[in-house]
């Protein structure tokens, strides 16, 4: 990419480079990029080369064509896997990514890594749940067998999260996690305990009316009910647990920012491995445009091999190689982890430097926006 915004490192620095020398954008950029070789180049090919004759009238298949036979794999450029191309085309009412995304959730028995520019599409958040409560329901007893862990490394500034505030707000609060948008999630609770308030109100007052035998219990049950509405207001935003599910949502920060200035990493990337065996990776964000409406292009594998140093690779990077922070076991990764993201927590606070990339999603901004 020519890009000054993209010549960045696995470092992410905080200073801005000279455009010979480095990033140049204003901020790090978190991304991924890989080499393709083989006959499934005839099939990127092939996609492109339909799109240019729908809109430029020029037909460069057929030209093309001859070629697909040297297209041979290339060993020294990694190992060789069986991948599969899956797109988003409505004008061919090709909706392949999200096919994809919505079987793959129900296959993970252990972990689930999301690393994406946007992660604000509902349907998946909810197939994830699903998936975890079916195996719940199967006999899996998270204590004995331990839960599905969620792992999402995604953007929470203005410049990343862009005009979807909305349904980010609705993806997290589908994985209980609204209170880490703090700000919509007070409007929203406010909003819910008045109407609580004024539901009990009016039992109350019906109470009051009635007679028989059983109207001083009624009256004292609405009573209640209205005290406890009453004290719920003003009350902390807390996580939901969902069993059989863990979740960390996180975002990333130039591990050496100064104390009083940490400076967002902007996630472009797009991937999302199960496993350690599946993997996707490709142009489509987690949201309904790259889903259902703009034209999008992933590959998708399973070849442990290739897909766990990937995996290992990008934990090291986000955790600066702290201990368990890239490991194999889903739970010790989990808790490496939280201390990464409590320790953070305090450091930004106290105006101390991040220990690592690694830092809890967390907006207080009250930004309405859902054009997407």
């Amino acid at each position: 990419n020519t890009l000054d915004a993209y010549w960045d490192d696995d470092a992410h620095r905080y200073a801005r480079m000279n455009a010979r020398f480095g990033r140049n954008g204003e901020t790090p950029r978190q991304d991924m990029s890989s080499i393709v070789t083989g006959p499934i180049l005839e099939c990127l090919n092939a996609n492109f080369c339909n799109a240019w004759k729908h809109n430029a009238k020029v037909d460069l298949l057929t030209k093309r064509k001859p070629l697909a036979a040297r297209l041979k794999v290339r060993p020294d450029f990694g190992i060789p896997v069986m991948a599969q191309i899956t797109r988003t085309q409505s004008q061919e009412s090709k909706q392949d990514i999200k096919s994809l995304y919505l079987q793959v959730a129900c296959n993970a028995t252990k972990f689930i890594y999301i690393e994406n520019q946007y992660f604000r599409w509902e349907p998946l958040a909810k197939k994830i749940k699903e998936a975890a409560a079916k195996q719940v329901a199967w006999g899996r007893d998270p204590g004995k067998h331990g839960s599905i862990y969620l792992f999402v490394v995604t953007n929470s500034s203005d410049d990343g999260m862009g005009v979807g505030t909305v349904s980010t707000y609705k993806m997290l609060d589908s994985l209980g996690r609204a209170n880490l948008m703090s700000g919509m999630a007070k409007e929203h609770q406010d909003i819910q305990q008045q109407h609580d308030v004024m539901s009990a109100v009016n039992e109350l007052a019906i109470a009051r009316m009635s007679s028989g035998t059983d109207a001083a219990a009624r009256q004292k049950a609405a009573q209640k009910k209205l005290d406890d509405a009453r004290q719920g207001r003003n009350g902390p935003l807390t996580p939901k647990d969902i069993p059989g599910l863990k979740i960390h949502i996180c975002t990333l920060v130039a591990p050496d920012s100064p104390g009083d200035n940490w400076m967002p990493v902007y996630i472009h990337s797009k991937i999302m491995i199960i496993d350690d065996v599946f993997l996707t990776h490709g142009s489509a964000n987690i949201n309904t445009r790259s889903m259902e409406v703009d034209s999008e292009l992933n590959i998708c594998h399973e070849r442990m091999d290739v897909t766990q140093p990937l995996r290992r690779r990008l934990w090291n990077i986000h955790t600066k190689g702290i201990k368990d922070g890239a490991s194999d076991s889903p739970e010790d990764a989990f808790m490496a982890w939280k201390k990464t993201i409590d320790q953070n927590a305090r450091n930004q606070k106290s105006g101390l430097p991040p220990i690592a990339s690694l830092i809890g999603f967390s907006r207080t901004s009250t930004l309405k926006s859902q054009l997407d």
